[in-house]
């Protein structure tokens, strides 16, 4: 628990866990663990009362004890195995679902690309990868929360999202762009606008981001990175996984 802690408070938010399996992963708890030491606590809980509550050898019994509370251990643990088992459900076959707050509406900005294009033109990609997701909050209005929501992307203006993603082709000769990271997610078998979790782990390793629960990694900004490598952080800063949705908009916008 404590470690799960720890890894949802780093300061980074790539480096923090990015879906519901990351944090069943780190909050796997193994009972066996805990009941083996369960004869000892007992046992020092036995020694204190038989100490200062007289008659208690009488009437409590150190097996009692302990049986009651490896009963009440293992239905705390039956009960967190359905809630993360409800979680995990939710997450992957309503993944439209939004219970955190009401969407942001597109704001009508005029927005300058010099400093993005000046960054993309020298291959500064890491700079170019933060100017990027900046410019997206600022469509939508979203610039302290630091993430999108799924109607954040709709409400992307497609002039913008086109322009942005024309940089990052023609300054990568090709190999990166929201227009490259969606046609790999086609061609993988999945569907734009539908998040596939099996296909979302094939992606991952594809673009080189990592492994599953070793995700975002390796990221790796040089021109020499995989295909559809970056724009790394407008995309993963989407609850759930953007690159489906980010697809499905640059469809509606004809990209």
């Amino acid at each position: 628990m404590n470690y799960a802690i720890i890894e949802g408070m780093k300061i980074q938010p790539e480096e923090r866990p990015q879906n519901i399996q990351e944090w069943v992963a780190l909050l796997q708890v193994r009972p066996q663990n805990i009941t083996s030491q369960m004869p000892q606590v007992f046992g020092k809980i036995y020694t204190q009362m038989s100490t200062y509550i007289p008659g208690v050898k009488r009437n409590i019994s150190q097996n009692s004890l302990k049986s009651s509370y490896i009963g009440k251990a293992n239905g705390l643990f039956i009960v967190a195995g359905i809630l993360i088992f409800f979680l995990v459900v939710v997450y992957i076959f309503f993944p439209n679902l939004n219970f955190s707050r009401n969407s942001r509406p597109s704001i009508d900005k005029k927005i300058d690309y010099t400093a993005l294009e000046n960054l993309l033109s020298s291959y500064q990609f890491k700079e170019a990868d933060e100017e990027t997701l900046r410019i997206l909050l600022s469509l939508v209005g979203g610039e302290k929360q630091y993430w999108f929501d799924l109607e954040d992307i709709k409400n992307i203006p497609c002039k913008d999202l086109d322009k942005i993603n024309q940089l990052w082709v023609n300054y990568s000769n090709g190999k990166f762009g929201f227009s490259i990271q969606k046609q790999i997610w086609i061609e993988l078998g999945s569907k734009i606008g539908i998040f596939d979790v099996a296909i979302a782990d094939i992606f991952i390793k594809q673009v080189g981001w990592g492994e599953k629960y070793k995700r975002y990694k390796n990221i790796t900004y040089k021109i020499s990175a995989s295909y559809g490598h970056i724009p790394f952080r407008a995309t993963t800063h989407v609850r759930n996984f953007g690159v489906p949705y980010i697809a499905e908009k640059l469809a509606k916008c004809n990209m």
